[in-house]
């Protein structure tokens, strides 16, 4: 009795390793395709074809450490220049920003503020949920007014959104009306929250709040994907020529996604692999309780071929019960990986497909290693001597 519950328990041990491993192989896809997905939902909230055009870092100079950081040439004209002399762009948008302390009352808290024009919401892809958009009067100067994102409001306000059109909000002690709020956005795909900010006009921005004449950043957006490379030759083309010098960097953003995305695909092949090889510990936690098991059935073996069992009869059924923990193993694996799967789309409220194939193929892997190392214990059973099993008896 006490022989026959020790094979069980070897045997559950053995089982248990295929478990994890189909069940990992399941979990571990679904998570790719989860973030996979959760890229390209950021991908439609931004258009994937804008060009950025960047501030080039200061290189090193000898004996001079303090000279460091990014060159301050880039400006709110060379984004006019890039609007009126390269062909086939839809929209160009200069744009700075800043961390500051955002109040009102006796509510504070930290948040992000760009100075922004008119084609940036439609860069951005942002809406106005209450309020009005921006002016031409706005854009001159002449009025404090500022957007705020939802978050903010949420921190330093609290009401009902709509409740602080027309209210005021400190930025660094100084003053802005609100005259709209963004729509929500909700995160991107690097974790930031883009209702965490507050738009004023660029102008105001520099003029008012910084003091200065220079921008972080300029995006352009082409008229369709197919000018995107047109576009970022002439931008870089021009401005070399304002500059006299390559003091800036052009980007795409869609170079940008594909990074992401070829990231995300290698980090998911990855884990598939490592769980794979779970599967391949449980085969040999299947060898193992395989041996085990012929060398306490050695008289059992014996009795068989005294009575006449072939050897084959013998390889055969030790092959069958490796095959059997295989398919229990599978099965169980497949029925956890596919709970954990439900429960990580749940979490993630992410509607995708369930990955039936990939786990129809962790099955089949499963009995398909439970099968391979299966066969050195049947074989080696097979071949044990009738006298020698029949002496131990």
């Amino acid at each position: 009795m006490n022989r026959f519950r020790g094979r069980v328990f070897r045997s559950v041990l053995a089982v248990l390793g295929l478990v994890v491993g189909v069940a990992s192989v399941m979990a571990m896809t679904t998570l790719g395709r989860l973030q996979e997905q959760k890229l390209y939902r950021e991908m439609e909230k931004m258009s994937v074809n804008t060009v950025m055009v960047v501030p080039e870092s200061i290189p090193p100079v000898v004996f001079h450490p303090e000279m460091t950081g990014t060159y301050k040439t880039l400006t709110p004209e060379d984004a006019v220049a890039i609007r009126e002399r390269v062909p086939h762009v839809r929209a160009v948008t200069a744009t700075e920003y800043k961390t500051v302390t955002a109040k009102m009352g006796d509510k504070t808290a930290s948040t992000t503020l760009a100075g922004v024009d008119r084609d940036y919401f439609a860069v951005k892809r942002l809406g106005i949920a209450w309020g009005r958009p921006l002016s031409p009067r706005d854009l001159a100067g002449e009025r404090k007014v500022c957007w705020v994102g939802q978050s903010v409001l949420k921190n330093v306000f609290g009401a009902s959104p709509g409740r602080a059109v027309g209210r005021v909000i400190y930025l660094n002690r100084f003053p802005f009306r609100i005259v709209g709020i963004l729509e929500r956005k909700g995160v991107d795909a690097s974790g930031m929250d883009r209702d965490d900010m507050v738009l004023i006009p660029l102008t105001t921005l520099l003029s008012v709040v910084l003091n200065q004449t220079y921008v972080r950043v300029i995006y352009v957006e082409p008229d369709s994907a197919q000018d995107v490379k047109s576009v970022r030759d002439a931008v870089r083309i021009l401005l070399r020529w304002r500059h006299g010098r390559r003091d800036f960097a052009v980007r795409v953003m869609t170079s940008y996604i594909e990074r992401k995305l070829k990231t995300g695909r290698m980090i998911a092949l990855s884990t598939t692999v490592v769980a794979a090889i779970a599967l391949l510990v449980g085969g040999i936690g299947v060898l193992a309780v395989m041996l085990i098991n012929g060398r306490e059935r050695v008289p059992e073996i014996g009795i068989k071929r005294a009575v006449g069992a072939r050897k084959r009869d013998v390889f055969l059924e030790f092959l069958q019960e490796s095959l059997l923990l295989g398919v229990f193993g599978g099965i169980l694996g497949w029925c956890s990986g596919f709970a954990l799967s439900r429960f990580l789309i749940f979490e993630q409220k992410t509607p995708i497909a369930l990955p039936w194939r990939i786990g129809l193929g962790a099955f089949l892997f499963s009995v398909a290693i439970a099968a391979l190392f299966g066969l050195y214990p049947a074989w080696r059973a097979s071949r044990l001597d009738v006298i020698r099993a029949l002496y131990d008896e």
